[in-house]
């Protein structure tokens, strides 16, 4: 079996967004829209990064954060954390469904995501 490199991976979708913001409110934030029926967000990549002294859970959800894909705890200021994809790992999130950014506090939260849309 051969591998594709991330190189390829990323020449290969049609185009690679962005969402770069420092998300401050408690509670649940859509971030990344839905993309509309036949389409779903595949995630290549996070990076969280708590900016207050205070301890922040954060969850990285689609629709809901009932159903988290990712949870951290970032226990004080400059606590972060980066995941990045594995080729065929990648976060593809369900038909249609939004991406969100769950904070147990209205603690301040760097939050920057790298994530393609394909055809379901």
């Amino acid at each position: 079996m051969r591998f594709k490199t991330s190189q390829q991976c990323f020449e290969e979708a049609q185009q690679m967004y962005n969402y770069s913001a420092v998300v401050s409110a408690a509670g649940d934030n859509v971030v990344i829209p839905a993309p509309g029926l036949g389409r779903r967000i595949v995630l290549v990549y996070a990076l969280v990064q708590n900016t207050t002294a205070n301890a922040t859970t954060l969850a990285l959800f689609q629709n809901t954060s009932a159903s988290p894909f990712f949870r951290w705890l970032l226990q004080t200021t400059g606590n972060g954390v980066e995941w990045i994809a594995v080729l065929g790992r990648e976060g593809r999130m369900g038909e249609n469904n939004a991406v969100g950014i769950w904070l147990s506090g209205a603690n301040a939260c760097n939050v920057n995501l790298y994530y393609f849309v394909e055809d379901v």
